[in-house]
């Protein structure tokens, strides 16, 4: 009885980061990280009081998300200056070490990291994260339900408001939002791609839920009361579908646009055949995918133009990634340390680059040049944590919490092809719905899963 109150107060506070979170800039102000925080805490605290989520996840995922905490503080062990200016990278920093003891008359404190304090930064970030994910792994397939609900309505609400913001981007019921909402459609977010993230991370457990919907055939009712609440809920999840598609169209983003038909070539190839009888699912397949299409081909029109105005091969970011390549050469194999990359790339910017750089654009590079060889081993750790999770529902049966778990999977799949082109995973309320993700695509199958197959 006390479990289960205790789950359904962590399904409260995650229900609240969803609605508040986005909201707040998309989380990238100091109210929504101090949130965050406390949030995590309050969920740390609950999950180590009934350690449920010890069986309801692999132990090499424990693995991961462990280095994942202990990693930004490893580089904070401070070293004495014979240690430190033999690591890579750091005779660049002598001049400025000799004139803050020589001229200012101050002791630096000399860790690992160059910059110690955005380690710290780096170690609060990922708090959250771990405790969103364990927390997801504790809840029955209810809860986790009824989250995924309102995660689909949060990214329809986004939609929406891109959508006004695409139409009347003036408007002043808009100026709420506190973004730049006079440049793209964009909802709450800080730029209209990481909006794409969202969208394109949600499409895929629209569809499934949608096919599922469409493919039940009773329900807790009987006769007409089945039926009825077979429409509604097809509907419900139709228009959610539909509303989050045009809103990834309608971003703008040639990443985002991209992977939303990428999302839809998946997807209902997956999900079709086990719902509702092959031939049924294929023809509501087939008219989810032309519909898709005819709002494709509106949406590129203005994706096109981007393309037209400014060539992909002139985009800027190529030459970020070249810099970054240079700085990971010259740090590697330490790195500079978490959280690191916009003060060190300023080192390697080139003179014409004429453009504040905060980030690499590509979430695998900026991870390697902060901590080296040590960002390979997480990236190939979590790579195997991922496809064992696709492992570890072989054989299980094609139920909602199936589908919910599949979604989960295509949904970590996109994100992880859109951090090849963005920094998306450093926008706080993305990295949160990964999180979400991740806790429903971890969970451990329940022996009545695999006893139904």
């Amino acid at each position: 009885m006390l479990a289960n109150k205790s789950q359904w107060v962590m399904t409260i506070i995650i229900g609240l980061l969803f609605i508040i979170i986005p909201i707040l800039y998309s989380g990238r102000t100091l109210q929504s990280l101090f949130l965050l925080e406390i949030a995590a805490l309050l969920l740390l605290l609950i999950t180590g009081w009934n350690l449920s989520w010890r069986s309801h996840i692999n132990k090499l995922s424990l693995v991961l998300f462990g280095l994942i905490l202990i990693t930004p503080l490893l580089y904070l062990i401070p070293l004495p200056y014979d240690t430190w200016i033999q690591l890579p990278g750091r005779e660049r920093y002598l001049a400025s070490l000799e004139w803050l003891t020589q001229k200012a008359h101050i002791e630096p404190y000399l860790a690992i990291s160059i910059i110690p304090y955005k380690a710290v930064h780096a170690f609060l970030a990922m708090i959250p994260l771990v405790a969103i994910t364990l927390a997801l792994t504790t809840l029955n397939s209810k809860q986790r339900y009824y989250l995924v609900v309102l995660f689909l309505i949060v990214a329809c609400f986004q939609a929406i408001l891109a959508l006004m913001q695409y139409m009347n981007p003036n408007a002043e019921l808009l100026k709420w939002v506190g973004a730049d909402t006079g440049r793209s459609s964009q909802g709450t977010y800080r730029n209209r791609d990481h909006l794409a993230t969202f969208m394109v991370i949600a499409l895929p457990m629209a569809i499934g839920l949608t096919i599922y919907s469409i493919g039940l055939k009773t329900s807790t009712d009987n006769g007409r009361k089945t039926q009825e609440w077979r429409i509604t809920t097809t509907l419900t999840y139709l228009s959610l579908l539909l509303i989050i598609l045009i809103g990834a169209i309608f971003t703008r983003s040639r990443a985002g646009v991209l992977l939303t038909i990428v999302a839809l070539i998946v997807t209902l190839p997956t999900f079709a055949p086990h719902m509702g009888g092959r031939k049924a699912a294929g023809i509501i397949a087939s008219i989810l995918g032309l519909g898709s299409a005819l709002l494709a081909s509106i949406g590129l029109i203005p994706v096109l133009n981007r393309f037209i105005v400014a060539s992909p091969s002139e985009d800027g970011r190529w030459e970020m990634f070249a810099m970054t390549m240079k700085a990971i050469k010259e740090f590697f194999p330490i790195g500079s340390g978490p959280s690191t990359f916009q003060e060190i790339y300023r080192g390697f910017q080139p003179v014409e680059q004429l453009k504040f750089i905060n980030h690499a654009h590509n979430d695998y590079l900026e991870l390697i040049l902060e901590i080296g060889a040590l960002g390979i081993v997480l990236l190939a750790l979590a790579f195997i944590v991922y496809i064992m999770g696709w492992v570890a529902m072989w054989g299980t049966q094609w139920d909602r919490e199936r589908i919910i778990k599949v979604a989960a999977g295509i949904g970590i799949l996109l994100f992880m092809l859109h951090a090849i082109l963005e920094f998306t995973s450093h926008t706080p309320a993305n990295a949160m719905f990964l999180a979400f993700l991740a806790g429903l695509f971890l969970k451990l199958p329940s022996d009545s899963q695999l006893s139904k197959t």
